[in-house]
């Protein structure tokens, strides 16, 4: 297999694990922040060939870093195809 894509599948997977496991099962905060970090540099590296190649693994690792911002995949999708859902003023 691909080295990097199966590291994101298996970061992606545990981030959203832990994304819905009680807080007394989550690794140090460090480690969490850590790999949400690793795994967006990661992905803002790969080429749009990568992206549409790998798309099923990344929409795991798209979910898990939603999921830690208490927000549905679809709104957080961001660049020029979709603005996202407007925010409400403060």
């Amino acid at each position: 297999g691909n080295r990097i894509m199966d590291q994101i599948l298996a970061t992606g997977h545990a981030l959203e694990w832990w994304s819905m496991s009680p807080e007394s099962l989550h690794p140090p905060r460090h480690v969490i922040v850590t790999a949400g970090q690793w795994m967006v540099r990661t992905i803002d590296d790969l080429s749009e060939d990568e992206v549409r190649q790998y798309y099923t693994f990344l929409s795991h690792a798209g979910r898990a870093l939603a999921l830690w911002r208490s927000r549905d995949p679809a709104d957080v999708v961001r660049g020029p195809l979709s603005p996202g859902p407007q925010s409400p003023e403060p």
